[in-house]
């Protein structure tokens, strides 16, 4: 089976193989020049059905002692361990769940977000190519509970110079409506919203396309989960953007 990606960690390379299934590790201080080179296998899900699509599929992390590898039919990344001491029936790595479509490219980028205000953070990263489609994931790791945001591309920041809007949300007694609220303080009137619901604690997410009235009112209403926290995001035509609404009781 052809290797398709090889990323290199502190104390070893990591080499892809073209369906997936599994890793190839060799560890540098393994190497002889009178021996060939050990390679140990780390077992990553079933073999792709079909060829994969042009990727990056691995990327070291920061800290040079841990690689993350994608395994993209099971919507899976695992983080390896670079552990040589470490049989090949217990190799040391982490599965992380991800979501919002079958993965494509993997990179690593700064992840500092520093708080700007209160509940609201910023940071930065450069994204290894351009177009729409986008998306930031934020996971708790151990807890497993998973965000995922559609981040505004290029053309979009002209329509979001004068910052987010606000959701309002609209209680009533077996259906929930919403509201927006532009920058300005007035309704977001007669415009079309993707509405994304969230539990993270259920693993449950719904989509939806909607349109406001000229009161800014969400012309549909929702029957939503009991779990909680429930995470709203909307995002407007000409990529107007709004803050997510976090709904805890």
């Amino acid at each position: 089976m052809p290797i398709i990606e090889i990323a290199f960690s502190a104390r070893g390379a990591f080499l892809l193989r073209a369906d997936q299934q599994s890793v190839g590790a060799i560890f540098f201080d393994s190497i002889r020049a009178d021996e060939p080179a050990v390679v140990r296998e780390v077992v990553l899900g079933a073999p792709q059905a079909n060829p994969l699509p042009p990727g990056a599929w691995m990327a070291p992390l920061s800290g040079g002692r841990e690689v993350v590898a994608v395994h993209a039919a099971s919507y899976s990344g695992f983080v390896l361990h670079d552990n040589p001491a470490m049989s090949d029936t217990s190799w040391p790595m982490t599965r992380v769940q991800l979501r919002g479509g079958e993965p494509r490219r993997i990179t690593v980028i700064d992840r500092s977000l520093r708080e700007t205000a209160p509940g609201v953070f910023a940071g930065s990263a450069l994204l290894p190519a351009t177009g729409a489609g986008w998306e930031l994931v934020l996971t708790t790791g151990l807890g497993g509970q998973t965000m995922c945001f559609d981040v505004p591309t290029l053309a979009d920041v002209p329509a979001a110079v004068k910052g987010p809007g606000r959701i309002v949300p609209e209680r009533g007694a077996e259906t929930f409506g919403l509201a927006l609220v532009g920058p300005d303080g007035g309704p977001a009137g007669l415009v079309t919203v993707r509405l994304t619901f969230s539990a993270p604690q259920a693993n449950w997410r719904r989509s939806a396309e909607v349109t406001t009235d000229k009161d800014g009112r969400v012309t549909t209403r929702f029957r939503l989960p009991d779990t909680r926290p429930l995470i709203i995001t909307a995002e407007a035509d000409g990529g107007r953007a709004f803050l997510p609404l976090a709904i805890e009781e």
